[in-house]
């Protein structure tokens, strides 16, 4: 068979070229043949239609993703946040049924444990959050950018990660079990029944750090409605599974324990299945791999999240240790109670950014500032907005809800003033998360990894530590609004120089997106 050799020079040329360039280079005549010709012709076809329409053709991912950059922001915005809202919503019903569960079957004790595993819980999930959140980063951006190799990789090694880093985990936390409960100062009073919700949640975390990771990367391709439907489906599994567990089979925290394991299975499951369904991610085993170049951009963007998660579990544990070093274990139970009621309104205000975080990737990775901003303002409104009406709801009537989680009159009175005091500043948190998650777009782990340390760390420790000095509990619960309103401040101060970039940047590429 006679075949051209030098595909340098004849990349585009006619078959004729091929014969000529045999004769040129190589001093012989080949063999004319059909064989040949075919041969020449074939390839001659297959470089012009690469050099001419392949740039027209759009791959399943490109369809799938366009909208993102051509839909308008606001329907966009609803589009991408509603499912994630109500998803949020229903997570977060969820755990206001499983405490009413637990409340009904291990009193306040019970809601004290819960109160205690929660650092641990946290700390675990970190892990697995970080790598889909520094994961969902990069996808989004190589969409944007139309890079599409190397977001397969990216992906394949996520998974490889969040399997390696859960096992070793989990493993650790089971082994060091006592010694992490002391840590925790866990009151002696529950040490049983918390020993028993740890060690089956920490178990769990095997299928939840996985379920976690991963809802954060499906949100980063732009599909937040399996993510509602996984999150709705998993909420009502666990609440069926809470009431045959706990109330029917009289198995008490430990079922609370299992259900929530169980759900986090099935999570499992339909992730597993949507991502052999799905159109933009390439799923190849050979992905499936330890590359420390990925690695490395994946922990830089995900380190915000982990060390958020890890501070605020740190923060949970030293407060739960004043709490009860001032008020016993009733403390550490209200100030429970006044937790859950903040993240139940705060689930919407997750939803919210989980939503416009694609957005943002997936514009700035195609150099849409103009966009990048319009989302920003959009989601700023939206969340401000919600922060302010969910205030004024609850300082007119709050009675009504914490007497979901009450039993006497005195326990509804001593739980609504560190529930006020959480709420007062309700209205200014989504912000902060949201200048935090922007950063996270860009790529600036730096700003992202300060933002992340600002609330928990640098401010929150030394005023708790102050004010508890001098005012013991109340000193403890009035330190949450007050670093709230400082963290306000200084995240003001530093995302303000970026601000006016990010303006300049939008003004460019709206006058050539004019054209």
């Amino acid at each position: 068979m006679y075949s051209c050799r030098n595909q340098v020079v004849c990349n585009d040329c006619f078959w004729v070229r091929f014969f000529l360039c045999d004769i040129v280079f190589f001093k012989q005549i080949p063999k004319i043949t059909p064989h040949y010709i075919y041969f020449n012709s074939y390839h001659m076809f297959k470089k012009l239609k690469e050099k001419f329409f392949k740039k027209n053709e759009k791959s399943e991912a490109e369809k799938d993703t366009e909208y993102l950059w051509k839909d308008k922001l606001t329907t966009l915005l609803w589009k991408q946040s509603l499912p994630a809202v109500i998803g949020q919503l229903v997570m977060a019903l969820y755990n206001v049924v499983d405490t009413l569960f637990v409340k009904e079957t291990n009193g306040l004790d019970g809601i004290s444990a819960l109160s205690v595993v929660f650092p641990s819980y946290l700390i675990i999930s970190s892990f697995a959050l970080a790598i889909g959140m520094g994961a969902s980063s990069i996808l989004s951006r190589c969409l944007g950018a139309k890079e599409f190799e190397k977001l397969n990789k990216v992906f394949g090694v996520s998974q490889f990660t969040i399997f390696v880093s859960t096992i070793i985990i989990v493993v650790c936390g089971l082994l060091f079990k006592d010694q992490l409960l002391t840590l925790f100062w866990t009151p002696v009073e529950i040490r049983d029944i918390t020993e028993t919700y740890y060690s089956i949640v920490v178990f769990g975390q095997i299928f939840g750090s996985f379920a976690f990771a991963n809802t954060t990367i499906i949100r980063s391709v732009g599909d937040t409605k399996i993510v509602m439907i996984i999150n709705i489906l998993s909420a009502i599994i666990n609440i069926i599974l809470d009431w045959l567990l706990m109330i029917h089979l009289n198995r008490g925290i430990e079922g609370a324990a299992w259900g929530t394991v169980i759900s986090w299975i099935f999570s499992c499951f339909v992730i597993v299945v949507y991502f052999f369904r799905q159109r933009i991610i390439s799923i190849s085993f050979r992905y499936f791999k330890f590359h420390w170049e990925y690695v490395k951009e994946i922990f830089l963007l995900g380190m915000p999240t982990f060390f958020r998660q890890v501070i605020g579990s740190v923060v949970i544990i030293i407060v739960n240790n004043l709490l009860n070093i001032h008020g016993g274990k009733d403390a550490i139970g209200l100030l429970g109670i006044a937790q859950k009621v903040l993240n139940f309104f705060i689930m919407p205000l997750f939803g919210v950014i989980q939503g416009t975080a694609p957005i943002l990737w997936y514009n700035y990775g195609a150099k849409l500032h103009h966009r990048v901003k319009g989302t920003f303002v959009l989601a700023t409104k939206v969340l401000t907005l919600y922060g302010v009406i969910i205030s004024l709801i609850y300082f007119i009537d709050h009675s009504f809800l914490l007497s979901f989680f009450t039993e006497t009159e005195e326990e509804l009175l001593q739980a609504g003033y560190p529930t006020f005091l959480c709420m007062s500043t309700f209205c200014i948190i989504g912000v902060q998360m949201l200048v935090a998650r922007y950063y996270q777009s860009l790529g600036d782990y730096k700003k992202a990894f300060i933002l992340s340390l600002m609330r928990n760390l640098i401010v929150f420790l030394p005023i708790l530590f102050l004010l508890s000095h001098y005012f013991q509990l109340n000193g403890i619960r009035r330190s949450f609004p007050m670093s709230d309103i400082l963290s306000l401040i200084i995240t003001f101060l530093i995302f303000r120089k970026d601000w006016k970039k990010l303006t300049k940047l939008a003004k460019e590429t709206e006058k050539k997106s004019d054209f």
